[in-house]
């Protein structure tokens, strides 16, 4: 399923409404992405051939924005018609919004009205803005915690490239660009795909569960090496002290393992553990072994990705300090690899691969690991 969030300028302030023509220009920008032959005032076309500029140059090394629409033609004809039933004055922005991801082939089936704390805002964006966080976060923090945004759950056989294509229009043709142009942080919106989307999705996902089911993103354990096409998007270790217990990071109610993405200046996923673990959880820690991967199958049509799972020992722990990625300090608890397992809820793929932490870390580190049957 794909997931959309209105930022909190869609909402409110200057940009939460548009002229009649601007939101015309937009609707028809979009409707000239998908045919060419769809003509626009000399204003929206400059715009609009700067937002096609960007797309056709992100689609050049971004997976996400390659890949080309589908019923490009029937979509088309639909923008055109709701560009001329716009009614005249004002339009609010998140209206405008869903008209438009409707016009290009997609359907809001439900949404969610949430206000962010400093815990959605890097769940939602850490991944997303990958080695930039660091730097943007500060500002991140300042534009989103505690402001109130919209999410959007769609649903639809379109490409999910045109949803990117989609962002970029709407930053062109809906804000005002600052001088000399330049990326906009405020942008009105984030197209969330990966953690983000799962992240959203599991927290704030109004519906009960019977009725996501049909939605939920699959998750398999494989022990053999990632494949070589495959993107890897987190690198988790199990780190065993020396009573064979598990270190977990924890905040607040939420346990999870030390780790995180891989970064350009980690030389192997051991190198993206030791680092992980000293920022989060300012461990030491020995060799890590490689276990295995947890492969990741959105139901959105996305290639899928992979989440390796390593194990290590742990020399010693330092004072803590605060995360140079978030600026939060977290708590750490070791606990038996079964409440582990109990603790991270992971469901059955997260059972099979505490198990497999568990029998490494007796078989490789000669760790005291508890053989409880529970997992």
């Amino acid at each position: 399923m794909n997931v959309v969030m209105a930022k909190p300028d869609a909402l409110a302030g200057p940009a939460a409404s548009a002229r009649r023509d601007q939101a015309q220009g937009f609707l028809l920008g979009l409707a000239r992405h998908l045919d060419p032959s769809v003509p626009l005032s000399e204003s929206s076309a400059v715009r609009a051939d700067r937002a096609a500029r960007q797309v056709r140059e992100r689609a050049e090394s971004e997976p996400a924005f390659a890949g080309r629409p589908r019923h490009g033609g029937e979509c088309s004809a639909r923008l055109l018609g709701l560009a001329e039933l716009l009614p005249p004055g004002a339009i609010a922005t998140a209206d405008l919004l869903t008209l438009s991801l409707e016009g290009i082939g997609f359907s809001v089936t439900h949404h969610a009205d949430h206000t962010l704390s400093e815990q959605d805002v890097d769940a939602i964006y850490q991944e997303a803005t990958a080695a930039d966080y660091r730097e943007l976060r500060p500002q991140l923090i300042d534009y989103l915690a505690g402001q109130p945004v919209r999410v959007l759950w769609l649903d639809g056989d379109q490409h999910p490239a045109l949803l990117q294509h989609w962002k970029t229009y709407v930053r062109h043709l809906l804000l005002e660009r600052p001088p000399g142009g330049g990326h906009l942080l405020r942008n009105l919106v984030h197209v969330c795909e990966g953690e983000d989307a799962h992240y959203l999705t599991s927290t704030l996902d109004p519906r009960p569960w019977s009725a996501r089911e049909e939605d939920m993103t699959d998750f398999t354990w494989h022990t053999d090496p990632v494949p070589p096409d495959m993107r890897v998007r987190q690198v988790y270790g199990f780190l065993f002290d020396e009573e064979g217990r598990v270190l977990l990071r924890v905040e607040g109610s939420t346990s999870s393992l030390p780790g995180g993405r891989p970064e350009p200046q980690d030389t192997d996923f051991g190198a993206t553990l030791r680092r992980e673990a000293d920022e989060e959880v300012t461990a030491d820690i020995g060799t890590p072994h490689y276990l295995g991967y947890q492969r990741v199958d959105d139901r959105d049509g996305t290639p899928p990705y992979a989440q390796v799972r390593m194990v290590a020992r742990v020399n010693g722990l330092r004072e803590s300090r605060p995360d140079p990625d978030t600026g939060r300090t977290y708590q750490r608890e070791f606990v038996a690899p079964h409440v582990a397992a109990d603790r991270l809820a992971w469901g059955e793929p997260g059972r099979l691969q505490v198990a497999a932490a568990a029998e490494a870390a007796r078989s490789l580190l000669n760790l005291p690991v508890s053989t409880d049957t529970r997992l």
